[in-house]
């Protein structure tokens, strides 16, 4: 069998990047090494708010269906819980989020919740019922009187 392979000319184009999507908790902190993306390198950002009680419902649901899809996958960590009785799979998920969860919710996320340009509110069945928009407006170039509507 004959092999051949082929040279392949390599081109290289700048592209001006129009978004990146950063998501999660260290794109809203503030971080005094210049190697972390911080808030201040980003020019919008959204956060998304509910209710605590719907978080924890929302984990405590997501935790029961990672359980059901893991019955026949010996290698998720979810796995381990299926043979266990409903309320201490219940009992595990609610100590979970708990303990961890809700403190890093109200310890390091919700903190950041005012750095955001719109806060989404989403309500128990994740329908958006709220929007916030941070407007700032550029007062060194204009008026206060100017921007009264």
């Amino acid at each position: 069998m004959k092999s051949t392979t082929s040279s392949l000319s390599k081109t290289t184009s700048k592209k001006q990047l129009i978004f990146v999507i950063v998501e999660g908790l260290t794109s809203f902190k503030i971080h005094k090494t210049s190697v972390s993306i911080s808030l201040t390198s980003l020019t919008f950002s959204i956060y998304v708010d509910a209710a605590v009680d719907d978080i924890e419902s929302w984990y405590l649901d997501r935790f029961l269906k990672m359980l059901s899809l893991a019955q026949n996958d010996p290698d998720s960590y979810y796995y381990r819980f299926y043979t266990n009785a409903d309320w201490e799979v219940e009992s595990f998920a609610h100590q979970v989020w708990t303990s961890i969860n809700l403190t890093n919710l109200q310890n390091y996320i919700e903190p950041t919740r005012n750095r955001a340009e719109v806060i989404l509110h989403k309500t128990k069945n994740h329908e958006i019922d709220e929007i916030y928009l941070k407007i700032i407006f550029p007062l060194s170039k204009r008026k206060f009187s100017d921007i009264m509507v």
